[in-house]
């Protein structure tokens, strides 16, 4: 998981640095006029040194701001390159926290490189480098890409859900349903899983093969032309919106898939999600209530609702204890996610979300290098002052 970041300190805004050095010139004027008359109040014939005095500072002040903001305008080194800006991170910010990570992360990794090569066998590193470099359809990607996604095996951050893989060869036609999505980049594999009822989006989560695509306006709107091609058009276009790639757009928002998802009976649209997607895959289910988020409550009784004997809040609060109890930390992260909030557990201070917040700490007290349960009990904390 990726995780809280430190507090920075965040600089002016251009505006309001424009408007603070406008103010600082017309002080800088004012302070040299009053440092030549020295006089402030003419009836009373007192001089106010304390006020021309502070005016000088704020004029120095006003220096010091220019002399600032010349240098920011001017970063770039002599070579082309730019100079970062480095904020005040805190007193409690280790400086050498990232380091030691990094130092502890790759004796970790050369420990079990060396155990992989005195048994005569490939590193799991060089493995998983050989596989991502193997799935890519860019030959010329970054090693450090490579690095970075290889080495990062507690997440799992880079494996999701990607419908499209391949290069798209997409052209306007009058083409079939089938045609047209391998045409958008899905394989051939995939299309055989979805017309034989086979295909599952969670069990087949990847890594990016940083395919070429067509723009997904483009897409959205033809694939829209389809809809009447019986039930391959409604599991084609749940595996279309969920794709990362896809979902991630500027173009599939709230707005365009519930406007598509209101084409089709709700039960209709249920039934063919959970036959791609798991009842506990809470990581699909949150990002599918992003997109409609008025298909919240009905799927929630759906993936949730085993007896109309048991009250709903009591088989929420079976689920948690089972995740918790089973240390999937990853997946009661996003169940959280999922059933706190409208037609769930409400926000708010109640029994429910204080008896979450006790357990995530006890479990805390005695796991503390959890990322998720850390991130959890900031969540729960938060969904309690809502």
């Amino acid at each position: 998981m990726s995780k809280l970041s430190s507090q920075e300190s965040l600089p002016d805004s251009p505006l309001q640095t424009a408007r603070n050095v406008s103010d600082l010139e017309t002080l800088s004027s004012t302070s040299v006029e009053l440092s030549s008359d020295d006089e402030i109040d003419e009836d009373s014939g007192i001089k106010d040194k304390i006020l021309t005095r502070t005016l000088t500072k704020r004029s120095l002040a006003s220096t010091e701001s220019e002399e600032k903001i010349a240098k920011r305008n001017h970063s770039s080194n002599s070579d082309g390159s730019i100079s970062l800006r480095k904020f005040d991170l805190g007193q409690h910010y280790d400086p050498d926290i990232t380091t030691s990570i990094e130092k502890i992360n790759s004796l970790k990794e050369q420990m079990v490189n060396n155990q992989a090569q005195e048994a005569g066998q490939t590193s799991p590193l060089a493995l998983r480098k050989k596989k991502i470099r193997q799935l890519l359809k860019k030959p010329n990607v970054s090693s450090s890409y490579i690095d970075m996604i290889a080495k990062e095996t507690i997440s799992q951050k880079y494996v999701d859900w990607h419908f499209i893989t391949e290069d798209s060869t997409f052209v306007q036609s009058d083409s079939s349903l089938r045609n047209l999505i391998r045409s958008f980049g899905v394989s051939d594999l995939k299309i055989q899983a979805l017309y034989n009822d086979r295909i599952t989006i969670s069990k087949a989560r990847q890594y990016d093969t940083l395919c070429e695509l067509t723009p997904v306006k483009i897409m959205m709107d033809t694939l829209l032309k389809y809809k009447d091609d019986s039930l391959y058009f409604l599991k084609s276009l749940i595996c279309f919106i969920m794709d990362r790639k896809v979902y991630e757009s500027v173009e599939c928002d709230v707005v365009w898939c519930t406007r598509v998802f209101n084409m089709f009976p709700e039960s209709k649209f249920l039934t063919c999600y959970l036959q791609l997607v798991n009842n506990d895959d809470y990581f699909m289910h949150y990002r599918l209530m992003r997109l409609i988020p008025s298909l919240r409550c009905s799927l929630l009784k759906c993936i949730l609702c085993k007896s109309p004997d048991i009250p709903f809040l009591s088989e929420l609060t079976s689920v948690f204890d089972d995740l918790l109890d089973a240390k999937s930390y990853e997946t009661l992260l996003y169940y959280i996610l999922v059933v706190v909030g409208p037609d769930g557990i409400p926000f708010g201070d109640n029994k429910c979300i204080r008896y979450f917040e006790k357990c995530i700490s006890d479990i805390l007290d005695l796991e503390n290098g959890e990322v998720e349960l850390t991130l959890l009990k900031g969540i729960l904390n938060m969904f309690r002052k809502i």
